[in-house]
């Protein structure tokens, strides 16, 4: 079988070209969870598998590194992008992309024919608390939670997966690592939800780290940076209609809201390709 190693601003993943059905549906939790041990195997944040689509360019199929279904993925949809051209799958500039969380339009930008960063037009983000979903009635701004018998509040936003977005006045590694996995499997969220940290520095500047669902603490989230700035916007703290800095362990992402849709800009980079000898997919 064989694979490619890519990574977004340090997210990164295993592509597979899955347009003959190689790796069957039923399989593709068991073995992302297989090929993303890091240590054991390739290790990767997610594997990204290349299908059909009877509606748009190509489908976008993404597993998390425990296997759980992941309805988006920001960095990994341009890694995909990359992907598609450097395989010369698809050539096109401007792709529609089908996901579980519907039309996702990438742009690949060239350096010497060689894709180096996407645009991602990610649409309109989800505002509505029970299409998240959060439990409970109300705004998704500024929603009270109990975490370890601290009070805290959040902003909740979906940007086809679900994100609650925390302003600090400072961030650290140790309380992401302390309070994200309890968050991310709080009962308000009744799939789970991906958690991000923010400091902000300027009306166009913020700081971010980040406990993806079914991931962990990773070096970025595409997605998590969207809803982060979304949330920012609809509270006052950053600026609309301007390209904001994301600072990420990994990197800087760029975003733009205008208070209708999202744009994501940021590096895409083939790391390796390999191939898994005798690999069975057959599973338990």
């Amino acid at each position: 079988m064989q694979f490619s190693k890519y990574h977004g601003t340090g997210n990164d993943f295993i592509l597979l070209d899955n347009r003959t059905g190689m790796v069957p549906v039923d399989a593709c939790g068991a073995l992302a969870k297989d090929l993303c041990r890091r240590h054991f195997s390739i290790g990767a944040d997610g594997i990204i598998l290349v299908e059909p689509s009877t509606t748009r360019d190509v489908r976008f199929s993404y597993f998390n590194a425990d296997g759980s279904v992941g309805e988006m993925c920001g960095n990994g949809i341009r890694c995909f992008a990359k992907y598609l051209h450097d395989k010369k799958i698809l050539e096109k500039e401007v792709i529609d992309v089908e996901t579980l969380a519907g039309l996702v339009v990438p742009r690949v930008h060239f350096n010497q024919d060689v894709v180096t960063s996407v645009t991602v037009d990610m649409g309109a983000p989800i505002l509505e608390r029970e299409k998240i979903p959060v439990a409970g009635k109300g705004d998704n701004t500024r929603i009270p939670i109990t975490v370890k018998g601290e009070s805290l509040e959040f902003t909740a936003v979906s940007m086809g997966n679900p994100h609650a977005v925390f302003f600090r006045d400072e961030i650290s590694v140790e309380e992401t690592m302390n309070l994200g996995p309890v968050v991310e499997s709080h009962p308000m969220f009744p799939n789970r939800v991906n958690v991000e940290f923010i400091r902000v520095i300027s009306p166009v500047e913020i700081d971010m780290l980040v406990y993806e669902r079914g991931c962990g603490m990773t070096l970025a989230c595409g997605t998590g940076a969207c809803a982060s700035v979304v949330a920012g916007s609809l509270l006052g703290h950053l600026d609309k209609n301007k390209e904001i800095t994301v600072h990420l362990q990994g990197g800087d992402l760029f975003i733009t809201y205008d208070g209708s849709k999202v744009l994501m800009r940021g590096p895409s980079v083939h790391a390796f390709d390999g191939v898994m000898e005798n690999y069975s997919l057959q599973y338990d």
